[in-house]
């Protein structure tokens, strides 16, 4: 007879096997029986528990290559440096318009308010890296945020 806990178990297996794979819940149950817990409790919870202190350790070595990739020398060529024209340029779109199409702004107006709004906003970035501990004020990132926000105003505006 199917009863209610063993359907709960299966589709916790089946829905953890898209995280984890098979062998390492089969070893984690043999851990947990050895060690007299509950599998059925350990199925829900710690399996669970496992593969996000997997996904944390994943993390946490993409996390110290991005912190080592902000400890390399300024390059005018990056991630970094692309991140920073991009989104310029998108909101530097957006904003103009925003402004001219429904705020109903004239032309110069939007220009100016979408254009000095995200100029400010990545001056301010850059003032805010110069004091965090470790990272830096970069004329080269506020470099590409000018020509982002031109690109960007350009392509609105056209």
């Amino acid at each position: 007879m199917t009863t209610p806990r063993s359907i709960g178990l299966v589709a916790a297996i089946a829905g953890l096997s898209l995280f984890v794979s098979p062998l390492e819940i089969e070893r984690a149950l043999q851990q947990k029986i050895v060690q007299g817990a509950d599998p059925w409790e350990y199925t829900f919870r710690g399996a669970i528990e496992d593969s996000t202190a997997k996904r944390h350790r994943d993390l946490s070595t993409l996390v110290k290559t991005e912190r080592e990739e902000e400890k390399s020398p300024d390059l005018w060529v990056g991630k970094d440096k692309c991140r920073h024209f991009l989104l310029s340029g998108f909101w530097s779109a957006f904003g103009y318009l925003l402004c001219h199409r429904h705020l109903d702004y004239s032309e110069e107006k939007s220009l100016l308010i979408s254009g000095g709004v995200v100029s400010s906003l990545g001056v301010t970035k850059e003032i805010r890296d110069a004091f965090q501990p470790d990272n830096r004020f970069s004329y080269k990132d506020l470099v590409f945020d000018a020509v982002g926000v031109g690109c960007g105003l350009l392509i609105a505006s056209r």
